[in-house]
C-alpha cells in the first residue's frame, strides 16, 4: 500500500458531533428575505447558545472544507402573500409567532416592518428559543438519512416544557432551505446580505 499526497491533512470520516433533539436557546446571528420559486421566505441565522449544542452550528462551518459551504442553522418562514388562503394563513401564523417571541425573548427589541435592511440588522444577537426535532432525506446516493432540523420557535422562557417532534418522513414534506453564511467569527465583518 502507498501513501496518498495529502494524507496528513485528510479528515477522519465517522468523527462528528451531532445535534441533541428538543430545545435550544438561539442566538440570530443574521437574517435575509430571499425570493424562490414565487415565495419570499425570511431566513433567519442561528447558532445555539448554551448546553451541549453550543456552538454546533459555527463548529459545523468552521471545519466543513468545501468551497461552496453553507450555514446550516436556519429558520426559514414564508412570508405571507395576504391572498386568503390556509397556507397564507398558516405563514401567517408563523411569522407573528417568530415577531412575539424574539419582542418577548428581547427587552425594548420592536419589529421595524418599514426596513427590512434595518430589520435585519436589529436581528443580530437577539434571542429565541427553537425546537429541534429528527427528518429525513434521501442523500446523493439514493439513501435515506436523518438530519436534526429546527421545527417551531418557542419562549426561551419555556424550553424545558417544549415536546420533542415526531419524525418528519422524507416523503411526508420538504425539508429545511440552506442558506450561505459567513464565517461569525469577527463581529465587526458585514453578513453578506
Amino acid at each position: 500500500m502507498k501513501k496518498w499526497t495529502g494524507y496528513e491533512s485528510t479528515e477522519v470520516m465517522g468523527d462528528f458531533r451531532t445535534l441533541d433533539t428538543g430545545a435550544h436557546k438561539l442566538n440570530i446571528i443574521g437574517a435575509k428575505i430571499e425570493e424562490r420559486s414565487g415565495f419570499e421566505i425570511f431566513i433567519v441565522a442561528f447558532d445555539i447558545t448554551a448546553g451541549s449544542g453550543k456552538g454546533f452550528y459555527k463548529e459545523q462551518y468552521d471545519n466543513n472544507t468545501k468551497a461552496n459551504k453553507k450555514w446550516m442553522g436556519t429558520y426559514d418562514i414564508f412570508l405571507p402573500k395576504d391572498n386568503g388562503s390556509e397556507q397564507d394563513e398558516r405563514n401567517k401564523k408563523q411569522l407573528k409567532a417568530f415577531i412575539e417571541i424574539v419582542e418577548k425573548n428581547n427587552a425594548g427589541f420592536k419589529w421595524n416592518w418599514d426596513n427590512d435592511e434595518l430589520l435585519a440588522k436589529s436581528l443580530k444577537g437577539k434571542m429565541f428559543g427553537g425546537v429541534f426535532g429528527q427528518e429525513e432525506y434521501v442523500n446523493g446516493n439514493g439513501e435515506t438519512k436523518l438530519s436534526t432540523k429546527i421545527r417551531w420557535a418557542c419562549d426561551i422562557n419555556k424550553l424545558d416544557s417544549q415536546k420533542i417532534p415526531k419524525l418528519k418522513k422524507a416523503n411526508g414534506g420538504s425539508n429545511a432551505i440552506m442558506s450561505p453564511m459567513p464565517n461569525t467569527e469577527d463581529d465587526s465583518e458585514e453578513l453578506p446580505f
